[in-house]
């Protein structure tokens, strides 16, 4: 079953959704899943993601919010089979390490806006911003 989670009864769902729509989709947005441990639809379109919903085993690239370009990938991280479908604004990109616990700064200064397994071809991001993400879809198999 596919469920809309349909987020925008909160504040900073409006303020996203707001965000999203002036830049538009482009190629720093992303659709990706997110286990869906111990949530429900209700809780997600209430809430949102919050910093402490990634599994305690899905830290091998930073502490945030770990989301997958592959649904199989997450799948790996839940004893359940649910995930979430989440637009994902993943901007500028570095390759993250275990002790992150934001994304560093690049050699001119800024900071990355979230961190990657590959940076060639990023299977796994992490993203340490949850104003960052949109939950669009609860997925269940």
């Amino acid at each position: 079953a596919v469920v809309s989670t349909q987020s925008t009864g909160t504040i900073s769902s409006n303020l996203l959704e707001k965000q999203f729509s002036q830049h538009g989709q482009d190629a720093s947005t992303r659709f990706l899943f997110h286990p869906a441990v111990g949530d429900s639809p209700a809780a997600v379109a209430q809430h949102g993601l919050l910093p402490g919903d990634t599994p305690l085993n899905m830290s091998k690239y930073g502490t945030g919010l770990h989301l997958s370009r592959d649904a199989e990938y997450a799948l790996h991280f839940t004893a359940v089979q649910r995930l979430l479908m989440c637009e994902v604004k993943v901007g500028e990109y570095c390759r993250g390490k275990p002790a992150d616990t934001k994304p560093p700064v690049s050699e001119f200064g800024k900071q990355y806006d979230c961190c990657v397994n590959n940076v060639k071809d990023p299977e796994v991001f992490v993203l340490y911003d949850v104003m960052n993400i949109i939950p669009r879809y609860w997925i269940e198999f």
